[in-house]
């Protein structure tokens, strides 16, 4: 099944709008490309643990590739089923429109989380670190090189993390199917 994207709102602000639109606001309607699930599972294969923790990350949580990378782990409430998207003055960066939010997220991404965090040193899996950090403990700033790594590698077109996380990112954008299923 193919899907539309269609984002509602005006440049820059990311607050949503519904039609009639005023005349300084834009619609952008365009086709999204995303890995279906057969797709998906090919490029598990071929992923390393945590690069399939962190695909898996964008695509239950939602959240954006800036989002993913500055992810503490103080951040997953495990037993609220929620992860926060807060400020983080430490790496001088900002949500996006400066909104903190809560995401509610499935137990099965949770337990992936714990999974995750067992598998770290003790250094990297305490409060503060970040979740998906490097082994020096900085922030992963190669998520799309790793992702279109991965992609080349299990055979599937280069994407962007949007790819995995943009359909599920509801505050954004209204998914509909399109055309005979």
């Amino acid at each position: 099944m193919k899907f539309q994207a269609v984002c509602f709102g005006s440049r820059g602000s990311g607050r949503r709008i519904s039609p009639p639109l005023p005349s300084n606001l834009f619609l952008a309607k365009q086709e999204v490309s995303i890995y279906e699930e057969e797709e998906l599972s090919k490029l598990h294969a071929v992923c390393s643990p945590y690069h399939s923790t962190l695909y898996d990350f964008f695509l239950m949580s939602g959240f954006r590739e800036q989002e993913a990378m500055h992810v503490t782990w103080n951040n997953v409430r495990f037993n609220a089923n929620i992860i926060e998207m807060r400020w983080k003055p430490q790496f001088n960066w900002t949500p996006k429109a400066y909104k903190e939010r809560e995401v509610p997220v499935p137990d099965e991404l949770l337990k992936m989380l714990e999974a995750h965090r067992r598998s770290l040193p003790a250094v990297r899996s305490s409060a503060q670190p970040l979740v998906f950090s490097t082994a020096n403990r900085t922030r992963d700033k190669h998520i799309l090189h790793a992702l279109n790594r991965n992609a080349k590698k299990a055979k599937l077109n280069p994407m962007s993390p949007g790819s995995i996380q943009e359909p599920l990112s509801m505050s954004q954008w209204a998914i509909c199917p399109v055309g005979n299923s």
